[in-house]
This record gives C-alpha cells, structure tokens and sequence, in this order.
C-alpha cells in the first residue's frame, strides 16, 4: 500500500517541480551599451558679450553704456562685418558694488546689455576679438562653436549608436553560441547599474586651438544607446 503512495508523491514532486520552472522567467536575453562619436567641422562661431556702463548716476551710466554700443557698431562696421552680425538683449541697471574685506561698498550704478555677435568666415575671429577687448566697457563671457549641420549630425550619431549596439550584442551572442532574436527594448543612454552615472548624449566644445592658424578644432557629437535583445 506504501508503493503507490511513493508513486503519488513522486509524481507530485515532479509536477510541482515542472510548475515552478514554468513560473521562472526562461526567457533568455542579452542587453548592452553601446557609444557612437561623430567629429564635426565648425563653420560658424558665436561670441557672447557683456556691454557695461558705470557712473555715479544711473543717467550717466546709460550714456556710458549707448556710447559702448555705438562705438562698437562701427567698429565692426569698419571692419567688415555685417550689421546684422550683432545681436543685442534688453537693458538690465542696478547699483554697482566694490567687494572689500569689510564687506560690499556702493561705487555707483550700472547699466549694462548681453550681445551675441555672430560670423560664419572663421578666419575673421582674430579681427573680432580685436574690436571687441579694443573698448573696457566690453567682456567676452563666452564663445560658442557650432556647425550648421547641427541636427543632421545629431542623428546620425544616434543612428550610428544603434547600429553599434546591434553589432555588439550579435557579436556577444555568437560567442557564446546562440543568435540574436527579437528587439526587446531600446533607450537613449546607458544602463546606470549604481556604479556609476548615466552616459548622456552631448556635444562636446573644443578648446581653441594654441597656434594662429584660422581652422578651429571640430566638435564631437556623441550617442548612447542600450539595447535589450531575446536569445534564440
């Protein structure tokens, strides 16, 4: 009477056992990173500026600040730019301060205006600069490189991501001797497994290069991709 009931219990044993593998996720899959980087030419440059007006009153560093701008229109008049090279925001004014040990001390007031001036033949950006520090009431906050293929590029260093990551994961999986199956999932970035931060795509500004020459250094347009793919 004791065999059948061993019989039972085997049975029962296995079906449990049968119904558990299926509850288990047997789907095989293989999921990577993979990075594209594009080198683009620049072939336009952008300089942000600051123009600054100072004077014991605010009237007078308003025509401090009008006579900077006009001043600097016909420099870059002169010098061959256009005039719509030049691009300038609104006034902002306040009172002007000296930082000292004792603490901030009233100089007078300020009114002063952001500006962007803009040029496509990069050879000009020695005879810019020139006009632009030729006056003190002038800063350069910042210059900007860009290419006029700025969307396309981004594409295509996308693109070039995704294309990279089919050919690791197909790569890995021959290896280990299996074949690639359906795309699972497909984001933008990589895997941030808490040892380290997310890869964000970018475009990278280069430094200016240290000779006189007129070509600029390219920019670099990078893509991040990570791709799921199931295992046949």
């Amino acid at each position: 009477m004791k065999i059948p009931f061993l019989a039972l219990s085997l049975c029962t044993l296995l079906y449990a056992s049968s119904a558990a593998a299926q509850q288990i996720d047997t789907q095989r899959y293989i999921e990577v990173d993979a990075v594209a980087n594009i080198a683009a030419d620049v072939d336009r440059a952008s300089w942000q500026i600051k123009v600054r007006g100072e004077a014991a009153s605010l009237a007078e560093a308003s025509k401090g600040l009008d006579a900077a701008t006009a001043s600097l229109r016909d420099r870059l008049a002169k010098n061959g730019f256009k005039e719509n090279a030049l691009r300038l925001s609104g006034i902002a004014s306040g009172k002007a301060y000296d930082t000292a040990r004792e603490g901030r001390v009233f100089k007078g007031y300020y009114a002063e205006r952001a500006a962007i001036v803009e040029i496509a033949d990069l050879s000009r950006r020695q005879a810019l600069e020139t006009a632009l520090l030729e006056d003190d009431h002038i800063e350069i906050v910042k210059v900007e490189l860009r290419t006029s293929q700025h969307e396309e590029l981004r594409k295509q260093a996308l693109l070039a991501a995704v294309n990279a990551a089919r050919e690791k994961a197909d790569a890995l999986a021959k290896e280990a001797g299996v074949q690639l199956g359906t795309l699972l999932t497909l984001r933008e970035g990589a895997v941030n497994n808490g040892w380290g931060t997310l890869t964000e795509n970018r475009i990278v500004q280069p430094f200016f290069g240290q000779n006189n020459a007129a070509e600029f250094e390219k920019l670099e347009y990078s893509a991040t991709v990570t791709v799921k793919y199931e295992l046949k």
